[in-house]
């Protein structure tokens, strides 16, 4: 490995260090805080971060089954030290089953927060290249999956399923006494819920991040952008939010604006970061164009 591919992943290894501190004393910055606003803030730093791990995952420039799993394994070494952050705080179940059935759902929610974005690898063959890549080659070849990559993908969604179903026995308090049959339920019922939130987020906050960062070519536009853009994306979810759980319209704006300002906080400095450090988004030439 020559000096430059050191240099070029040595963003992504900053990133992880600074994530993993940042991780740690979240848990007790949010008890601290007094504001719920605040809060969600915080929180969103913790899910701008499984964000930028999800967009390497999906358009990262190492083949996918050497990318996805390290991401899947960072993320999960990331949600420990997030566990590990809040184990001092009172009130918070340190049991088995309360520590690993997140461990168990989080490979599903981290490919439910990857879908718009493996949509947007599909349709449009988009990539994160170094900026000396050639963009020469046709982008069928870059929407298209062979069959030994459409079994490995089949093989592993069957396995996250499988891991997602171990979770229901964890909890065993709630799984013996609350109804084998009801729980599974409701557990499937909760989960199918935040992997579609994690969907929808990804959705309306890391794509267009990511296009603030790749395709605006000013700083300055698409940062403004971005801050536009939340400011107003906030408002219909707030009210959303409203109208499912009835609490204060400016409360539920607070928190929601709080949470998308913290994601696109640490998506659009990560971006940038690897933006400076020689890396773009490549967007694949058709064949036609792409013909000598």
């Amino acid at each position: 490995m020559n000096t430059s591919q050191k240099a070029r992943r040595r963003p992504m290894v900053l990133f992880v260090v600074i994530f993993a501190v940042m991780d740690f004393l979240v848990p007790a910055m949010s008890v601290g805080s007094q504001s719920e606003a605040v809060g969600m803030f915080l929180l969103g730093l913790i899910a701008g971060q499984f964000a930028l791990l999800s967009i390497w995952a999906v358009l990262g420039p190492q083949p996918v089954l050497v990318r996805w799993p390290l991401m899947l394994l960072t993320a999960m070494g990331l949600l420990l030290i997030v566990f590990l952050g809040a184990i001092p705080i009172g009130g918070v179940r340190t049991d088995a089953g309360a520590f690993l059935l997140p461990f168990c759902w989080l490979p599903l929610i981290f490919l439910a927060a990857q879908s718009p974005l493996w949509i947007l690898r599909l349709l449009t063959g988009c990539r994160i290249v170094d900026a000396t890549v050639d963009d020469r080659r046709p982008s069928n070849d870059l929407r298209q999956f062979d069959l030994r990559q459409m079994f490995v993908a089949t093989t592993a969604i069957a396995v996250i399923l499988a891991v997602g179903r171990l979770s229901f026995y964890f909890d065993s308090e709630q799984y013996r006494f609350g109804g084998a049959e009801t729980h599974e339920t409701q557990m499937w019922f909760e989960l199918l819920i935040v992997c579609l939130s994690c969907a929808v987020w990804s959705a309306l906050v890391t794509i267009p991040c990511l296009g603030a960062v790749f395709v605006v070519r000013n700083l300055a536009v698409g940062l403004i952008g971005v801050i536009v853009y939340v400011g107003i994306m906030t408002w219909p979810v707030a009210t959303g939010l409203t109208l499912i759980s009835n609490p204060g319209r400016g409360e539920s704006f607070e928190a929601m604006f709080g949470f998308t300002t913290g994601l696109a906080t640490v998506l659009l400095c990560s971006l940038h970061l690897l933006r400076a450090a020689g890396y773009r988004l490549l967007w694949v030439r058709r064949k036609s164009a792409a013909a000598d």
